[in-house]
This record gives C-alpha cells, structure tokens and sequence, in this order.
C-alpha cells in the first residue's frame, strides 16, 4: 500500500527534486517546479491534502498579515473524555474558537473557523 501513503509519496517526490538537482542543477529544477507543480498548488490541487493549521498560516503568510497564536482557554470534563476549547488569533484579534477531544484537534477546528471567517471577509 506505499502507493497510497502520502508521506512515502512524498519522501519519493523530495528525492526525485534532489536527485534531478544533482543530474541537470538548480535551474532545471525551477524549471521543472514553475511548469508541472506551482500551477497545481496555485490552482489549489493540494488544499484537501493541507490540514486547516498549515491553509491558514500559508494564507497568513502569503498576505503577510501577521502572526498566529493558539492558546487553549478551557479544558472540561474527566481525564477519559476530556474535551478542549481553542481560540486563534492573528496579532490580538480572535478569528476562531474550536473545540475537541484533543488540543490538537481543538486547533484545528479553530483553524477552520478562521478560514472561513477570512475568505468570507475577502468575498
């Protein structure tokens, strides 16, 4: 089942850039990268692989509009089903609240708020 593991696909997509790079140099591997992969990933091909965390700090990033901060503000129930509340917050302002069985997936929920508070604002 490697064929289908994103993380062996993705140990075999760095080796191919490396090995590429070695054989034909640095501007071939531009080359290769502006024509076969950097339309996919402007066109979005990749946003289902992406976890709600890494979209919204490549959003963040890319319009260079500040920094993310997660804090967890509650924790409630018992050590067995414990359940976690998140905010995320870009320079002081609140984008997202979330909630979880993990911090983690908490994070990612508050992530998920923030996206479609911020493409909302951009519509």
């Amino acid at each position: 089942g490697g064929r289908e593991r994103p993380a062996l696909l993705a140990d075999v997509f760095e080796s191919f850039i490396g090995a590429l790079y070695l054989d034909k140099g640095l501007d071939t591997v531009v080359a290769f990268l502006e024509k076969i992969v950097f339309p996919k990933i402007n066109s979005g091909k990749f946003a289902h692989v992406m976890d709600y965390k890494s979209q919204l700090q490549e959003l963040i990033q890319r319009d260079g509009a500040g920094l993310i901060e997660y804090k967890i503000l509650q924790e409630k129930g018992p050590a067995h089903n414990r359940e976690f509340v998140s905010r995320v917050s870009m320079s002081g302002k609140e984008l997202g609240t979330g909630t979880g069985r993990s911090k983690k997936e908490a994070e990612q929920h508050a992530a998920q708020m923030a996206l479609e508070v911020l493409k909302n604002n951009l519509n």
